[in-house]
């Protein structure tokens, strides 16, 4: 799908999209009569998780495009107006009992949907405590790294999970990093949290999955060398990352000695491999 008109926060949002959905087209809507049938699904307790699985993937960005200042195009008018119009349907079902349901789908796409139409406004909080304990259950587990980053941003909200919280910060489970920025509220003009969060990247750049290595170091990488990136946000040249860093140079394969070296180069560290 060709994409214009398109600010740096909607490519952002339709990178978490990405990464949560496939590109499955077997329910693809065609038409105003598809888009009315399923619409009319939304409303019958037994079809509708399958509408709204339909709907979110034939949505797409659409979705979380709140038609404020950006704005969508594809070259494709028509699918453009039922795309949008997918999308006002998905939003009008961000209810309680729906936003239950779909936190226990089994659909990824539909978890985040749940995930991210959580109630988190300041005095219409209390009727979403009782699902606390499986958005909780969704930031500990799911297999998703950005429905669980999702799931800990909408638990900040919330004092009642502020003990959940703190148990999940000192756990060693969490491996993602952009979940953990999350987890610990990066922030790099506070020296504790900044320090936690590179002692979790030292950890998993010096251990022995590559993968993971790799994951981090695609992280730190995306990282530094973007100018976008917020200086609250910002990985620095903390002294024991450049030496896990280094070391990686020496040792790592390729790819790891090739991406460490240009971290490295981005932070302002000369290159002695």
């Amino acid at each position: 799908m060709k994409l214009f008109f398109l600010s740096l926060a909607a490519l952002l949002c339709f990178g978490l999209l990405t990464k949560v959905k496939g590109s499955d087209t077997t329910n693809e809507i065609v038409s105003g009569n598809d888009m009315t049938n399923a619409v009319r699904q939304l409303g019958d307790p037994t079809t509708q998780m399958v509408a709204l699985k339909r709907l979110i993937k034939f949505s797409g960005i659409f979705l979380y495009n709140d038609g404020g200042s950006i704005y969508l195009a594809t070259g494709d008018p028509a699918a453009d107006e039922l795309r949008r119009t997918a999308a006002r349907a998905i939003r009008s079902q961000a209810n309680l009992d729906t936003v239950r349901r779909a936190l226990s789908d089994g659909d990824s796409g539909v978890r985040f949907w749940g995930v991210m139409s959580f109630g988190f406004i300041f005095g219409q909080r209390e009727p979403w405590k009782p699902l606390l304990p499986r958005l909780e259950e969704i930031a500990a587990h799911d297999e998703v790294s950005n429905i669980r980053r999702e799931a800990i941003r909408k638990l900040w909200y919330y004092d009642e999970a502020a003990t959940f919280l703190t148990g999940l910060q000192e756990s060693t489970a969490e491996t993602d990093p952009d979940v953990l920025m999350t987890l610990l509220r990066f922030d790099s003009q506070k020296p504790e949290i900044r320090a936690q969060w590179h002692a979790h990247a030292v950890k998993f750049l010096s251990g022995k999955d590559e993968a993971l290595r790799l994951q981090w170091l695609e992280f730190i990488w995306g990282n530094v060398w973007n100018p976008s990136t917020a200086p609250m946000w910002r990985i620095d040249a903390d002294p024991a990352l450049v030496e896990s860093l280094k070391q990686i140079q020496r040792t790592g394969s390729k790819k790891e000695t090739d991406l460490a070296t240009k971290i490295l180069n981005s932070i302002g560290i000369k290159n002695d491999h």
